[in-house]
């Protein structure tokens, strides 16, 4: 396992490390060390290479588009031709797929979109209600986000 990341990050320039709350980051594609998520997503990539478990599938980071909507319309982004149409997802439709995942192992996600802030309040409930050995990180261009996020939609 050390040697795969070693083949893909060998070269890179942009490695850093941040220690937060007591925590250490790694890289946006691995949860916080030391945390639950970190130990089921290093379990994860252990069974990947010497399998020892009879169950199969797990997957190590789902990034999962919550909303299509987006108020920047920015011209690069390459959801240009799906933004802002009508929501597919209602919010127990999130909170099934995700815990289908999760009931497979899943130990981090990335909740992206469109903008994943402009379901500020379908965010908090999903995470809230999620099982908590899954670590959370909200892919976002912060659009919006002011100290007051009790959900303005």
């Amino acid at each position: 396992m050390l040697s795969v990341r070693h083949a893909i990050y060998r070269n890179s320039a942009n490695q850093r490390f941040v220690k937060a709350g007591g925590k250490y980051f790694f890289s946006p594609h691995v949860p916080r060390w030391p945390s639950a998520a970190f130990r089921m997503y290093i379990e994860n990539g252990l069974n990947d290479a010497y399998p020892f478990r009879t169950d199969t599938g797990y997957l190590h980071t789902l990034v999962f588009a919550v909303t299509s909507r987006c108020p920047l319309n920015c011209q690069h982004c390459f959801e240009w031709e799906n933004l802002d149409t009508r929501e597919s997802l209602t919010l127990q439709e999130l909170k099934d797929i995700l815990n289908r995942f999760q009931l497979r192992g899943l130990s981090h996600a990335q909740l992206s979109g469109g903008e994943p802030l402009c379901r500020l309040d379908d965010l908090i409930e999903l995470i809230r209600t999620a099982k908590q050995d899954t670590e959370f990180w909200i892919l976002t261009s912060g659009y919006g986000l002011t100290l007051d996020a009790t959900g303005s939609n």
